[in-house]
């Protein structure tokens, strides 16, 4: 059984009786529910957590959640009571609040200086792990729109997975750059799965637009400037005539648009297939098929 602890100013709070912890790469903010019941005599030593509260969330003393406690309830009665304590990463407050910048139409600024200039208010460390020194032409941020929402967009057109490491820092990494070391094993650490198919989300074509101003100046080592530019793929798995046309998230040059045409075909065959596994420590977790191993 894995050991579950939480630390709230530099207090130690241990035996939950019920435990929740949600990370994923498609979270940048992971998040915790832990309940307990008569561990603690109430009147005598009394939980001193309260919603503010700094945080970190250890499993078998590794850091999985760095951030700040959202709530907290009690409960009591003649004969029992009860404590449940959520909290979030640190992470949290890029996802909940406006993005705050000297002007809204950003110029020649790459992902990661943008995440940086982003995330310094929130005091938030930024870490680069895709060394990306494209930059962006322009990056228009909508007034009252979150850091995460400006951020997951100009993301998602480099292919960048944005994610957090559990320390309190926020990466930009590319998904299949590190392996995992463990093996998920039915008998050992897996007990049970669940498997969803859908193909729901799949096309048999592809296709990305996309449009330039005309400017007549050549501002990339690709080729000058065009006004329109278009990128084609074709699914050879999907079977019947399912085309869907996409209109490119930013200005973009045929190589963006080549690059997002493979990003969305990418994202939509990962999707149909996930798991649910459940493991013997009782947590539960969701990952893409086909990274299960047999005993």
């Amino acid at each position: 059984m894995d050991k579950i602890a939480l630390y709230v100013n530099g207090s130690l709070y241990e035996g939950w009786k019920k435990v929740f912890v949600d990370r994923g790469v498609e979270s940048v903010s992971g998040s915790f529910t832990l309940d307990t019941g008569d561990k603690w005599n109430m009147n005598k030593d009394p939980l001193k957590i309260k919603p503010g509260d700094k945080c970190e969330v250890r499993i078998n003393g590794d850091p999985v959640i760095t951030g700040w406690i959202d709530s907290s309830s009690r409960s009591a009665d003649a004969e029992s009571h009860s404590v449940s304590v959520s909290g979030r990463d640190v992470t949290c407050d890029i996802v909940d609040c406006s993005a705050e910048v000297p002007s809204f139409e950003l110029k020649n600024i790459t992902l990661a200086d943008l995440a940086r200039m982003l995330c310094k208010p929130f005091g938030i460390q930024v870490v680069d792990k895709t060394h990306d020194a494209e930059v962006f032409p322009t990056v228009a941020i909508q007034p009252g729109e979150t850091v995460w929402e400006c951020l997951d967009r100009q993301a998602r057109q480099r292919d960048v997975c944005v994610i957090t490491d559990g320390k309190g820092a926020l990466i930009l990494c590319s998904l299949g750059d590190v392996r995992a070391k463990d093996s998920l094993v039915f008998g050992e650490n897996l007990i049970s799965s669940s498997v969803d198919l859908d193909i729901s989300e799949l096309y048999s074509e592809y296709t990305i637009k996309s449009q330039l101003p005309s400017t007549g100046d050549k501002t990339d080592s690709w080729e000058a400037p065009k006004n329109y530019i278009e990128g084609k793929c074709s699914d050879n798995e999907v079977k019947r005539y399912r085309p869907l046309i996409i209109t490119c998230e930013s200005q973009s040059y045929d190589k963006s648009a080549a690059e997002e045409r493979r990003v969305k075909r990418g994202n939509a065959s990962a999707k149909p297939s996930r798991s649910q596994l459940k493991f013997r420590d009782g947590l539960r977790r969701t990952v893409p098929s086909g990274l299960l191993a047999r005993s």
